[in-house]
Order: structure tokens, then C-alpha cells, then sequence
């Protein structure tokens, strides 16, 4: 079952600024899910970094639809990463 996007933590990510224009138009379409990230895991990788993330939630979006080096990425910059799920199979 998909999994709204809290709206006060849609609002705490464009408080913040630092988030690029068609990024806060995607976000704020109604009903956006976290599920929908999945066809943006840069953003997902993105979204992790801010203060009070879903870092679960962000870190299986990368591990199911982003790449290697995201995955790498989110492993090195995303506090509380699970470093040991997101590295495994990828290589080195």
C-alpha cells in the first residue's frame, strides 16, 4: 500500500530551501507518495539528508532503483544509513 508523503514534511523540505523548483512542483502534486520516488531516487538520496527523513523509506527506494554509485552515496552521506544492506552485491 503506497505511503503519502506527510504534508508538514513536504512543507519542512521547502522551508529549507536548497530544492530545486520542478523538484517542489513534483512533491507538492496531490497525493504524492513515497513509492512515487521510485522514478526519482536521486531525489530520494536527496530527501534523506534533511533533518527528521524517513531514512528507511528513502534508503529502499535507492537500494531498489538507484544505481551503484547512489547507493555508495547514501551508504557515505546520509546519517544513520544502514551501510552494510546498501552496499551488499554492488561491489566495490
Amino acid at each position: 500500500m503506497p505511503t503519502p508523503i506527510p504534508r508538514d514534511r513536504i512543507e519542512a523540505i521547502v522551508r529549507m530551501g536548497g530544492v530545486c523548483p520542478p523538484s517542489i512542483t513534483w512533491l507538492q502534486e496531490p497525493g504524492r507518495t513515497y513509492e512515487d520516488l521510485a522514478e526519482k531516487p536521486k531525489w530520494a538520496l536527496i530527501a534523506a539528508r534533511f533533518p527528521g527523513a524517513d531514512i528507511e523509506k528513502l534508503q529502499a527506494i535507492v537500494i531498489e532503483y538507484g544505481d551503484a554509485s547512489m547507493r555508495r552515496e547514501f551508504a557515505k552521506t546520509v546519517p544513520g544509513a544502514n551501510k552494510e544492506a546498501l552496499l551488499t552485491g554492488i561491489g566495490s
